[in-house]
């Protein structure tokens, strides 16, 4: 069994959703979920993740699964350590703007998917806000909760998943769910997702922030089924460095 942590990350903590279930046997239970609340609120929110964490049994593994860039592309950060305002930038736009995994992402041979990207679109602001609330989960659990390479990594880990592209991977609609009165299209989707993550149906009504949320539980499940693509091993360096998206390879 490992125990799983979705995280739909936003800049805006009412709309960071999470949910939280266990693995075992190819499926998630959820047990848990809600969104992060106010700025004022989101550290009272986030201890009842928390102390979820903490109350797991020590021998189950822990995995956080979290919608949202964790890394930069290495063109533009080595561009930027020495640009001065005004002066050219060499490397090229598709290297700059956009990491290898979404580069990948968008060929067609790996699902045609459109990511955001994190140097060029507000989704950065995400990206911020979900490596402050790991940062918290680190230093209120004392777990270390380093980037996961494989499903049989040890102790606890994290990964980055991308609904959208787990949901077309899976067979399923990746779009026209979010709003709130859509709430019978993500009915359709837990339908059909009902041996994967149990109790995704409770979460649809509402907030399709904690919806979003328990799909990232479905990328988790992937990954620990090992049906998720890695990086090439040739790029292997590159993804340590820019972080990489795990998708079900459809």
């Amino acid at each position: 069994m490992v125990a799983v942590v979705g995280l739909d990350a936003a800049s805006d903590p009412r709309k960071f959703g999470y949910a939280t279930g266990y693995f075992r046997n190819g499926s998630v239970e959820v047990s848990s979920s809600g969104c992060l609340g106010t700025v004022e609120g989101r550290r009272d929110k986030l201890c009842r993740v928390v102390d979820w964490i903490l109350g797991i049994d020590p021998k189950y593994r822990i995995l956080l699964a979290i919608d949202a860039p964790l890394g930069w592309p290495s063109a533009l950060s080595d561009a930027l350590k020495h640009h001065v305002a005004g002066k050219n930038l060499t490397a090229s736009k598709e290297t700059t703007f956009r990491r290898l995994t979404e580069r990948n992402l968008r060929q067609a041979e790996f699902g045609g998917h459109a990511p955001l990207e994190v140097a060029a679109d507000r989704i950065a602001r995400a990206a911020h806000e979900a490596l402050s609330v790991l940062d918290e989960i680190r230093t209120m659990t004392g777990l270390g909760f380093p980037l996961a390479w494989t499903p049989g990594f040890l102790g606890n880990a994290v990964i980055e998943v991308y609904p959208a592209a787990s949901l077309k991977a899976n067979g399923l609609p990746r779009s026209s769910y979010k709003k709130r009165e859509q709430g019978e299209k993500r009915k359709e989707i837990a339908a059909r997702l009902v041996n994967t993550v149990r109790g995704l149906d409770v979460l649809c009504e509402g907030s399709a922030d904690i919806f979003d949320a328990g799909l990232c539980l479905l990328a988790a499940a992937d990954f620990l089924s090992d049906k998720s693509r890695p990086p090439p091993e040739c790029d292997f360096e590159i993804a340590l460095r820019e972080g990489w998206i795990w998708v079900k390879q459809s």
